[in-house]
């Protein structure tokens, strides 16, 4: 541990071994801010999921700039809601109708700008979730394995069906993750994310040749 006195003022600190006198291998820099207030930085982009009128977020807080204390959520048309320092949220009977939210963080310096924004709709009757995303196959010999992601808006999924065109729809439950061994062939495959409501669109189809 070192500690040294400096004046007011941002400064960029790094370290590096002693033993290496070309200084070619310092450590990641560290920005800090002495005897002035700094902005915290803008969280990221919240996931949101829709459940008839209860809307669930998650998002990471950044620390790029000063410590946040709470974070308020901003919907159009609404005054701020403080959240408190957290990276979750879940809200029962929203409003119904389309939506668009924001995140910010605050401290005693002050407000972020505000995050990416995401529109939602709320519909008020039970409906199917978006496709997944992200969907994507390995092949390792005849076992091939899937992954894929939630759709980034929509109602929440309670299982997943995979489906490869000539063998047949596997539930994968909720597990976001399929593998298995599959006989010599070209196949077509795609994942459908389920809920009580019904069965969303497909997820983007993949085509694999297994020799």
């Amino acid at each position: 541990m070192l500690t040294v006195r400096v004046g007011a003022g941002r400064y960029f600190a790094r370290v590096r071994l002693a033993e290496d006198p070309t200084g070619r291998q310092p450590s990641n820099e560290v920005s800090v801010l002495v005897g002035q207030p700094d902005l915290p930085s803008v969280p990221t982009r919240p996931l949101v999921l829709v459940d008839g009128t209860t809307v669930t977020l998650n998002w990471t807080n950044t620390f790029e700039g000063g410590e946040p204390t709470g974070v308020d959520l901003l919907v159009d048309g609404m005054a701020p809601i403080p959240l408190g320092r957290v990276s979750a949220a879940s809200f029962v009977n929203a409003p119904v109708g389309p939506h668009t939210v924001r995140l910010r963080a605050w401290a005693a310096s002050g407000a972020s700008a505000a995050s990416e924004a995401v529109t939602l709709t709320v519909p008020g009757t039970c409906t199917a979730p978006a496709p997944p995303t992200w969907f994507s196959i390995g092949r390792e010999g005849r076992r091939l394995t899937a992954r894929w992601e939630p759709g980034d808006t929509g109602a929440a999924a309670t299982e997943y069906w995979i489906t490869a065109e000539g063998l047949g729809v596997y539930p994968t439950g909720g597990a976001r993750l399929a593998s298995g061994e599959v006989p010599p062939g070209t196949y077509r495959i795609w994942v459908q994310a389920v809920n009580r409501c019904g069965a969303s669109g497909l997820s983007a189809i993949r085509t694999v040749t297994v020799p």
